[in-house]
């Protein structure tokens, strides 16, 4: 029963084909993509100023509009594509395993971005959002 609510209610707001929703001051995006491309699309976002959060692959972005989400994409994509360890260099606790702490920070970004961040897979999603 719940299933089915779950699939009428897909249907019905057509996120077949719809990507990006906005509501008040809130855009929801739904890249259906893996968490490693959810992680960096946000990390991006989030590097633009755009105040961007995910959780089960959606990304919530706050007092934002569709509007400033795609400049913040057209941004993004003028720019010289980052590396998944500069991404993770922005990232406040890399501290995820346990002899991290350890480590320098240079390595435990490497590692964060290499485990956390998709660029290639989050660049084409971006790509196809123009």
């Amino acid at each position: 029963m719940i299933f089915a609510e779950g699939v009428e209610c897909f249907r019905s707001l057509e996120l077949e084909k719809r990507q990006v929703i906005e509501v008040g001051n809130t855009v929801t995006v739904l890249p259906w993509a893996g968490d490693k491309v959810v992680n960096t699309i946000t990390a991006l976002l989030r590097g633009k100023g755009i105040s961007a959060d995910c959780f089960a692959g959606v990304i919530d972005i706050r007092n934002t509009s569709k509007q400033e989400f795609y400049d913040a994409v057209s941004d993004i994509l003028v720019d010289t594509r980052p590396t998944p360890t500069q991404l993770a260099h922005n990232v406040p606790d890399t501290i995820i395993e346990k002899h991290a702490p350890f480590l320098p920070k240079e390595l435990r970004d490497i590692g964060y971005g290499a485990r956390f961040f998709d660029v290639e897979g989050a660049w084409e999603w971006l790509g196809n959002m123009k």
